[in-house]
């Protein structure tokens, strides 16, 4: 019971300081059998997704191609997001590309807004295919998106 206790408030702790730019990591935990002890550290600490120092996040190239699960570490780039899609959704506002799995289960999203509709031959052909998106990784309602303009962000890999 104590060790559920103590993981739920790490957990909460981690998600409470999530929305400051400078994520705030846990650098040193201790349990006594009576009391917790947490320090904290605002060193630049490991992306949770890919694992790399912060400071790769700076040198990125323009050409630098990730996958649809890694897209939250990379969110203010410009890249390429490589990824099937698995599910299309078309309604008279938007559209969305659906990355792995249909929504709302999808790691990751590309988004065309009505007034683009026109600049896309059919939104349907990149269902159940890998496309390479291009774009920058922007984030709504906490899902990771690149927002599609044209055709020319897209390219069917398979």
């Amino acid at each position: 019971m104590k060790q559920t206790l103590i993981s739920l408030y790490i957990i909460l702790l981690l998600l409470g300081c999530s929305n400051d730019e400078n994520v705030i990591g846990i650098k040193k935990f201790n349990r006594d059998a009576d009391s917790i002890s947490v320090k904290y550290s605002t060193d630049k600490v490991t992306d949770s997704v890919s694992g790399k120092p912060d400071e790769h996040l700076e040198n990125l190239e323009e050409n630098t191609v990730i996958e649809p699960i890694e897209a939250r570490g990379y969110l203010g780039k410009e890249l390429t997001v490589e990824g099937y899609v698995a599910d299309v959704f078309k309604n008279e506002r938007v559209a969305y590309l659906n990355f792995d799995k249909k929504f709302p289960n999808n790691s990751f999203s590309g988004v065309i807004f009505a007034k683009n509709f026109d600049a896309f031959e059919n939104i349907f052909n990149y269902k159940n295919k890998t496309v390479k998106l291009k774009g920058k990784i922007s984030e709504y309602k906490g899902r990771p998106q690149i927002i599609i303009n044209s055709e020319d962000q897209l390219e069917i890999v398979e």
